[in-house]
């Protein structure tokens, strides 16, 4: 595309219509997603999370999705605040610095509103500076981020306080005869090195005293504990869980329309036919998911209303 013959007044004036058109769309792409969580359709589509449909569904990178996910919900609490992404005066980077501050300060409505007048027309270095002198733990607020370099390195950026910087200092200081001008990094690498060591020790230690301990403990004592543990209502016995686990792969096994969701952390053993219908601790009974699928079967089994009270955790 060529934009060479448009006049300067046009080009302005066609980029600006752009802009407000794509601020317009976003805000479709909010409602569209409050539909999706409403009805847990990503659930239904094999995805674990809104987070996980919206990268691998809708394609937006994972702090794309992660804005977008957290505006809508805050939108969804505050519908006013449409007006301002609209003109532009609270983009989508605002909103979700905004909505991880509320969330951590537990801050009440009217505060919100408060701080979010604020932080109007604001750069997102702006607004965290902001947010940051309003809370009394900074260190949560601004996270911790690794971000890979390169396929050998990374960038790691974490919050600190005074305290820790003259430990540092401290540090370097003691160190100078050995590490003569040391980097953050050689320091930190120092001290890490040395937790290490030391704590692999003690653990050392604490395993050849377990080992001992276990010796003396009679046959007919772990026998009699492993009995009562079978007692448990929902107790599944190790051996079948494994069974369980390499069928599944440790993977979540809901799938739809030939697509498998592709969550592995965090996941649960779900009865197939349920523990209430008196559904058995077997092989065959039992398979893994994660918790929104193992939510959705249940609701789906029991229904919406008896299960209303999942349905944020779902979401």
């Amino acid at each position: 595309m060529s934009l060479k013959h448009l006049s300067d007044k046009a080009l302005h004036e066609t980029l600006s219509s752009l802009a407000q058109s794509e601020r317009n769309i976003t805000l479709q792409v909010l409602h569209h997603l409050r539909e999706v969580e409403r009805r847990s359709l990503f659930a239904k589509l094999s995805y674990p999370s809104l987070f996980e449909y919206a990268v691998n569904e809708l394609k937006y990178s994972a702090s794309a999705a992660q804005r977008r996910i957290s505006s809508m919900r805050l939108l969804k609490e505050i519908p006013e605040l449409e007006a301002k992404v609209e003109s532009g005066a609270l983009p989508l980077s605002t909103l979700s610095i905004a909505q991880s501050f509320f969330r951590q300060e537990k801050t009440p409505l009217t505060e919100k509103r408060e701080i979010l007048s604020t932080l109007e027309n604001k750069s997102s270095r702006d607004v965290e500076k902001e947010l940051v002198s309003r809370t009394s733990k900074p260190h949560r607020f601004v996270k911790e981020k690794i971000r890979p370099v390169s396929s050998t390195h990374s960038e790691l950026k974490f919050l600190v306080d005074d305290s820790f910087l003259k430990e540092i200092e401290e540090l370097k200081t003691l160190l100078s005869h050995k590490m003569q001008n040391a980097s953050l990094k050689d320091l930190m690498s120092f001290a890490l090195k040395k937790a290490l060591k030391e704590l692999r020790m003690k653990a050392d230690r604490g395993k050849k005293i377990t080992e001992k301990l276990t010796e003396k403990i009679p046959t007919s004592v772990v026998t009699s504990a492993a009995k009562q543990a079978r007692k448990i209502s929902r107790y599944i016995p190790a051996a079948v869980k494994r069974q369980v686990w390499q069928r599944d792969q440790g993977q979540c096994s809901f799938s739809t329309n030939g697509k498998r969701c592709c969550a592995k952390s965090n996941l649960e053993f779900d009865h197939i036919r349920p523990y209430a219908l008196a559904g058995k601790a077997t092989e065959d009974n039992l398979r893994l998911r994660c918790r929104t699928h193992n939510q959705l079967a249940a609701i789906t089994i029991f229904g919406e209303h008896k299960m209303g009270k999942y349905l944020d955790r779902l979401n």
